[in-house]
């Protein structure tokens, strides 16, 4: 046991502060302290100085299993974009349509693990730069179809002043 360390600061010689020096080399000052003060209003200095080896430890057991595990949120997306191109053909007249269809799916997963927090900032900058390779694709194929659109109405003005030139 830890009866003969000075931890946080208290010593175990010292009969007003010994209790709490049970717990105090495995978890925090304040859950040690709670633990004394808890302990002597409930029941006593006389019951606490008998029974203090079976309680603190119980407690050190609480502190460490609440201290030592952490909770890591992983995020991941998934983009999908589908492009549809359609041709209509008339006498004078062609027409492309191009439609663009873009599905994001989230998934998140919350896991418990210990000691493992520097895999995770570069999943999530890998994920990051790839989302923002496909806003790049996409921004690119919408400038794309725009450009054909123009170029479309361009070619359909072209050919309606013909006919009426002809006319």
């Amino acid at each position: 046991m830890h009866g003969d360390l000075d931890c946080c600061g208290c010593s175990s010689s010292s009969s007003s502060s010994s209790s709490c020096c049970w717990c105090c080399c495995c978890c925090e000052c304040w859950c040690c302290y709670l633990v004394a003060a808890l302990a002597r209003a409930t029941f006593g200095w006389s019951v606490l100085l008998v029974g203090r080896l079976v309680l603190l430890d119980l407690i050190n057991v609480v502190c460490l299993s609440s201290s030592s595990s952490t909770t890591t949120t992983t995020t991941t997306t998934t983009t999908t974009t589908t492009t549809t191109t359609t041709t209509t053909t008339t006498a004078a007249t062609t027409t492309t349509t191009t439609s663009i269809t873009t599905t994001a799916a989230t998934t998140t997963n919350n896991k418990q693990h210990h000691h493992h927090h520097h895999q995770q900032p570069q999943q999530q900058q890998r994920q990051q730069q790839q989302q923002q390779q496909q806003q790049q694709k996409q921004h690119h194929q919408q400038k794309q179809q725009q450009q054909q659109q123009q170029k479309q109405q361009q070619l359909q003005q072209q050919q309606r002043q013909q006919k009426t030139n002809k006319q």
